[in-house]
């Protein structure tokens, strides 16, 4: 009911939004088969592609026999289901697309040995996602990943400080992520401890 509404209105209004945008485009590009101008189409962040953008880059395809597509994605990195992506069109991309090459890119220079083992471990609890081995050039001498209990008579913030300053090196300097009122919070509450928060 909501969502014919707002379909009513957009027709009213002589409205589209970005999803019709895309479903308009590959309809005129299946319309009119002479309409070939690409000889490659490139894609990055690919894990993040909708049905509805699949099929526009399938109608681009299919009005040129010989143009190639080239896809670069992680399907571990997928986080826009929300907004319509699906990580089928990349799991299976040679069923979605046909014949393929695959090159896999293996290596992170971003992680080191144990964050890349932890993750890979959690991502891969979801069955649908591409098996994989990461490789990283980085290896941790310590664990670079630990969980914490917090007492549930402890305050969040306090009491993750304590710990930070637990093993904190003398003067280290700490990263605070959150919202302005958090990050202030943890300026604050840091002023008691040995903990120093870095803001960026």
């Amino acid at each position: 009911k909501i969502f014919a509404g707002y379909e009513k209105r957009n027709r009213d209004n002589s409205e589209i939004d970005f999803e019709d945008m895309i479903s308009h485009a590959s309809q005129s590009v299946k319309s009119h088969p002479d309409f070939a101008p690409y000889r490659y189409v490139l894609i990055d962040e690919f894990q993040d592609i909708s049905p509805g953008r699949a099929e526009l880059v399938k109608s681009l395809l299919g009005n040129a026999p010989g143009c190639a597509l080239f896809a670069v994605g992680d399907d571990w990195q997928s986080i826009y289901r929300f907004a319509g992506s699906d990580i089928g069109s990349m799991t299976k991309f040679s069923e979605v697309f046909g014949s393929t090459r695959q090159v896999a890119l293996d290596t992170t220079f971003r992680f080191d040995d144990q964050s890349v083992s932890a993750s890979s471990r959690f991502v891969l609890k979801n069955k649908a996602q591409i098996r994989k081995s990461l490789l990283t050039v980085r290896n941790a001498n310590s664990p670079s990943l630990v969980l914490y209990k917090r007492p549930p008579s402890e305050s969040p913030l306090d009491w993750a400080l304590s710990q930070i300053a637990k093993v904190a090196s003398a003067g280290a300097s700490v990263y605070f992520q959150g919202t302005a009122s958090f990050t202030g919070a943890s300026a604050n509450a840091a002023a008691a401890t040995s903990v120093q928060p870095t803001q960026y």
